[in-house]
């Protein structure tokens, strides 16, 4: 009885290790969705935080002397900071005239005045508030936008001259 039930465990452990064993089903992964992505708000847009610059040129003739005054607002839109630099030069029409005719170049001195402040955007108001307030007046600007966008085409002064989009000074390096 003992040899009969050591064959049979003898045998049933043989089948046991005889047989393959069935792969576990593989479950396939799930589909791969799109996730639309949502434009961010206007609002919340990334905005262009280089310095603005604006110009107005104007020109006063007296007899044959040319006066010019050239006034530049530049403001940073990353801080507070702005600077108004106001240019006056003058030469002679007759001079300059003979001058571009013969290649010569005309030497004019110029006066700069720069006049640095912090400035705020309200209602579609630009004010400059100088920090010397004792020697400079508060300007103020009206801003006129692009329509249907936030981008600032032109500026009006108090005066309402014409302030256009202009290229900002560069530092100057001498050797």
């Amino acid at each position: 009885m003992k040899n009969v039930l050591f064959v049979i465990s003898l045998v049933s452990s043989s089948f046991a290790y005889g047989q393959k064993k069935k792969p576990a089903r593989a479950i396939p992964p799930p589909p791969i969705v799109q996730k639309e992505i949502a434009e961010p708000p206007q609002s919340l847009s990334i905005q262009d935080d280089s310095k603005k610059c604006f110009v107005y040129v104007s020109e006063v003739a007296k007899d044959s002397v040319v006066v010019v005054t050239e006034n530049l607002l530049e403001y940073f839109p990353s801080g507070r900071n702005a600077r108004i630099i106001t240019t006056t030069y003058q030469y002679d029409s007759k001079l300059k005239k003979q001058s571009n005719g013969s290649g010569e170049m005309l030497a004019q001195t110029q006066q700069l005045q720069f006049i640095e402040g912090k400035y705020t955007i309200e209602k579609g108001t630009l004010t400059v508030i100088p920090d010397k307030k004792d020697k400079f007046d508060t300007r103020r600007f009206k801003v006129v936008y692009k329509p249907d966008t936030q981008t600032v085409i032109n500026l009006k002064d108090e005066q309402n001259h014409l302030y256009k989009k202009g290229k900002c000074i560069e530092p100057m390096i001498s050797l």
